[in-house]
């Protein structure tokens, strides 16, 4: 019965945009700074017309090279992507000791930061964005590790972990975004993750851009005793009555932590579910699109849509 909703739901939902070859560059950022290089894997449409930039942030472990799924639907969708690397990626293998490990959550947040700052560098690197996209309003994503990298950018404040003053790391070009399966509150944490988590005290009410929080129901991990409600409390926590858009939450059933396998051939993640990268790649989309143009229907249509089908998943808006 389940296999069944879930092809009627993809049945259902409007196909991504027509097969089209999207351009893909690898960017290499200077920093000057102990950080080190960003090197970003930037994703585009063809074409030359203007495009709404996203800004991805990968969850631990990952890299530039990760999270396809998402980012071809989104490029198909009518975005460019920018996915940096950031320093706890596998693939950089910073030792035990390095002194820039006890810092990469602010790291990850100043990564994005600095692609924004320096979108002229990197547009003059990567020919399917030059002329074509903006840093004076963008989108952003990231899912765990990164979702509470970008929620930051969003307005969220996270409490020093040295000072414990709370902190407004939010940058006023970031206009919204998605955040898939983002940490919970620090509080709820396992005792072995507290000390290793203190920079998830997070206080999301001053969350005042709009953002999708997407969970699996399944996500039952080692760093909270609770449920899948501990992720969503990025969408619990956060204010209503936002004036442009709103927080909404997007539940799936019968998936976990990376809900059916959105990082992609190169991850690691076991029991995937092609169906549900489905759904999530297309629900985004929908969503970022009308944050990117709010005359586009396409999230008000999708959330229609999922209402009528909540064996699959479970869909609202605050």
């Amino acid at each position: 019965m389940m296999r069944l909703l879930v092809l009627l739901l993809l049945i259902l939902l409007p196909a991504l945009a027509m097969a089209q070859e999207l351009a893909s560059t690898t960017v290499t950022l200077a920093t000057g700074t102990a950080r080190g290089d960003i090197v970003m894997r930037v994703t585009a449409p063809p074409g030359t017309g203007p495009l709404p930039l996203v800004l991805f942030s990968h969850g631990n472990f990952y890299s530039k090279d990760d999270y396809q799924p998402l980012v071809a639907a989104w490029a198909k969708a009518g975005f460019a992507v920018i996915q940096p690397t950031h320093l706890d990626a596998r693939v950089l293998a910073l030792p035990a000791d390095d002194p820039r490990k006890p810092g990469i959550w602010r790291s990850r947040r100043d990564d994005l930061v600095y692609v924004l700052d320096h979108l002229d560098q990197v547009t003059a690197q990567a020919p399917a964005l030059r002329g074509r996209v903006t840093a004076s309003r963008v989108l952003v994503a990231g899912h765990s590790y990164g979702g509470h990298t970008v929620e930051m950018l969003l307005g969220a404040r996270v409490r020093d972990p040295e000072t414990k003053a709370w902190l407004d790391l939010s940058d006023a070009r970031v206009a919204g975004g998605v955040l898939l399966a983002p940490p919970g509150p620090w509080a709820d944490l396992a005792p072995n993750w507290k000390p290793l988590g203190v920079y998830l005290d997070v206080n999301w009410s001053a969350m005042r851009r709009p953002a999708l929080v997407v969970v699996g129901e399944l996500d039952h991990g080692p760093m909270s005793p609770r449920d899948w409600s501990w992720r969503g409390e990025a969408y619990s926590q956060s204010p209503v009555g936002l004036p442009d858009g709103a927080h909404c939450l997007l539940l799936l059933h019968d998936v976990g932590h990376f809900l059916g396998g959105i990082g992609g051939p190169n991850a690691t993640e076991a029991g995937t579910n092609p169906a549900a990268v489905t759904l999530v790649a297309t629900a985004t989309a929908d969503y970022l699109r009308t944050l990117a143009a709010p005359s586009d229907p396409a999230w008000p249509r999708a959330l229609a849509r999922l209402r009528d089908l909540p064996l699959v998943a479970r869909a609202e808006c605050r």
